[in-house]
């Protein structure tokens, strides 16, 4: 993880340096968390990501769940469920 902002790490490094990067899915490296509720449901409504403590956890899941496909196993989509106005899939907890 860096943790410097990006155009500073150039900076820091010899000029010989050799610099790479990989690059993820968002689904596979990164679920924010910080809207209270009110916020994540307006964020949702508009198409967006909710960024709430619910929405991470199905996010979570989700990942756990794409990981097992990828690795071959038939894992099944439960119904989403609701918490205080936000739609959030929940199943399964793995």
């Amino acid at each position: 993880r860096l943790e410097c902002m990006m155009q500073e790490l150039p900076k820091l490094l010899p000029a010989h340096a050799t610099v790479g990067f990989t690059q993820f899915e968002r689904w596979f490296s990164f679920s924010p968390v910080k809207n209270a509720i009110g916020d994540a449901v307006a964020q949702a409504a508009k198409g967006n990501y909710a960024a709430s403590p619910g929405a991470g956890e199905a996010a979570v899941y989700e990942a756990n769940a794409a990981l097992l496909r990828l690795a071959g196993a038939t894992v099944e989509a439960g119904a989403p469920s609701s918490f205080l106005g936000l739609t959030l899939g929940l199943s399964p907890p793995i």
